[in-house]
């Protein structure tokens, strides 16, 4: 699965954008949909609300109410952060691109001028952040 996964080694911003795609890939695209909805839906969750959701608010609603951490929109917000970077990467040329792309720096809590390479950095740090917090609270459920 990570064969493909390359990451950045230069400040350039195609190949950081790209490094975002696979990270979307790796990350938010392998979430086991089906298996958190059913588990969510164990738990008692109302099963319409459940079925119209998407990946990333599964996961946050698995994290939520199953796992019962406190701030969960906060604690997956490095996911929603690169799932619109992803989104970006088709869409340097667009008048919008400099403000959605300014929205992801301020949620990663960087300075408007940082580099893309520091934004890749920034993201990285969060995820792993998100991933430690999220194997201790699994760990502490069981």
């Amino acid at each position: 699965m990570f064969d493909f996964y390359k990451p950045p080694i230069l400040e350039e911003k195609e190949q950081i954008f790209n490094a975002f795609i696979s990270l979307n890939k790796l990350l938010i695209e392998n979430i086991q949909v089906a298996n958190l909805k059913n588990k969510l839906n164990e738990n008692g969750a109302d099963r319409k609300k459940i079925k119209s959701l998407g990946s990333i608010k599964t996961l946050e609603n698995f994290i939520s109410d199953i796992l019962k951490i406190e701030n969960s929109s906060e604690l997956i917000s490095p996911i929603y952060v690169l799932s619109d970077l992803r989104q970006l990467q088709g869409h340097f040329s667009d008048s919008s691109f400099d403000e959605k792309f300014k929205f992801c720096k301020d949620r990663l809590g960087l300075d408007e001028d940082c580099s893309h390479f520091d934004v890749y950095q920034a993201l990285i740090e969060k995820l792993v952040e998100f991933f430690e917090i999220l194997i201790k609270e699994i760990k502490a459920c069981r």
